[in-house]
């Protein structure tokens, strides 16, 4: 931030017509015509104004020289007077009277010019030449930063200024909180302004930390982040390594157990199966009932249910003999007919492998 001193410069800008013809050499500002012209329009208008009582006067500046072309002659040739338009340097005290004091020397000014009007060539406290009626008086357009171009050393960075009056005229930069759009730096970022750039933060530790943001925000400190990032590596590659394991490991066990079936297969394959023979030879305890599918008689049938007949030359064969005969035609008694509750007895295959010999079932099947 810059304080401007006690004193400030400032200015008016004004703007007269010289009743005198317009030289093509006034286009060119290098042109002797051109300084001189400028150089007698200086000394009688400085004179002038301090003739006029003009309060805090320091001086004039030409800015333009151009002609001034009426509106009756503006299809002839020639001009209708030269254009100038020129600043009064005022130099004002900077204290909080300043916008009150500048206002004042204002009217002041619209005042002489006014008369400078009635003025004639030759007439006391007036220039050596006329002035038109056409003239203007006003305030610079930005009259802040004119302010601060007065005292800021590199005109590149003007832009970056601005001019406040808060009991004074001072130029702060975008650093200043004070600025209408300032540059905020976080953690401890100190802000500079440079040429050419800017306002830049410049942040603080950043041999340690990085930030995200230009403002010095979001600070990533390296060691917590090194140490982050490694942990997570670690974590993600023992992750990687448990489930590849795990992956290998299931694999194993899914050969293993596909081998294993595999190898029954092949071993039940290899082996000689021998069915067991049908045991329909042996007798059938009496009053039973024998599974149809071993009977070596297939049309003896009752029902659902097949009753085995005892082999001839059997005690059962002859006792059947016996009470067939005693019966004279009549019907079988009731203690002959067999009950369907008897239980029935089942007769299950066997698989012997390795061709080794038949071995009979127990008499009884269970």
């Amino acid at each position: 931030m810059f304080t401007l001193t006690e004193e400030v410069n400032t200015k008016v800008v004004v703007e007269v017509v010289v009743n005198q013809d317009y030289k093509p050499e006034y286009n060119d500002n290098k042109s002797p015509e051109y300084e001189d012209f400028v150089q007698n329009f200086t000394q009688q208008m400085t004179s002038y104004y301090k003739k006029a009582n003009i309060k805090n006067f320091e001086g004039v500046i030409v800015t333009k020289v151009s002609p001034a072309v009426s509106f009756v002659r503006r299809y002839r040739s020639g001009s209708n007077g030269v254009n100038v338009t020129h600043d009064i340097v005022l130099l004002l005290q900077n204290n909080a009277d300043f916008e009150t004091q500048y206002g004042n020397i204002v009217n002041e000014i619209k005042e002489a010019v006014v008369n400078l009007t009635s003025c004639r060539k030759g007439d006391a406290d007036c220039p050596g030449f006329d002035i038109s009626n056409k003239t203007s008086v006003s305030k610079p357009e930005d009259f802040g930063q004119n302010i601060c171009a007065d005292i800021i050393p590199d005109s590149s960075l003007l832009e970056f200024y601005e001019a406040l009056n808060a009991s004074g005229w001072s130029c702060v930069t975008m650093c200043d909180k004070n600025h209408t759009n300032p540059k905020h730096c976080f953690n401890k970022g100190v802000c500079n302004v440079y040429s050419g750039i800017g306002p830049t933060c410049e942040c603080a530790n950043v041999d340690s930390t990085w930030y995200l943001g230009d403002d010095c925000s979001s600070p990533i400190y390296k060691v917590a982040f090194y140490a982050g990032l490694s942990t997570t590596l670690v974590v993600l590659l023992l992750t990687m390594g448990a489930l590849s394991g795990y992956l290998y490991f299931n694999k194993q066990r899914q050969n293993r157990k596909r081998d294993v079936r595999e190898s029954l297969v092949n071993e039940f394959l290899e082996e000689d199966v021998v069915w067991p023979k049908s045991r329909d030879h042996l007798p059938a305890p009496s009053g039973m009932y024998s599974n149809p599918s071993f009977s070596a008689d297939p049309t003896n049938r009752q029902g659902h249910y097949l009753i085995q007949t005892p082999p001839r030359g059997t005690a059962a064969s002859t006792r059947g003999d016996q009470d067939a005969a005693s019966s004279t035609g009549a019907s079988e008694s009731p203690q002959n007919q067999l009950s369907i509750n008897q239980p029935m007895q089942n007769r299950r295959p066997q698989i012997t492998l390795g061709g080794g010999p038949w071995r009979d079932p127990p008499a009884s099947w269970s």
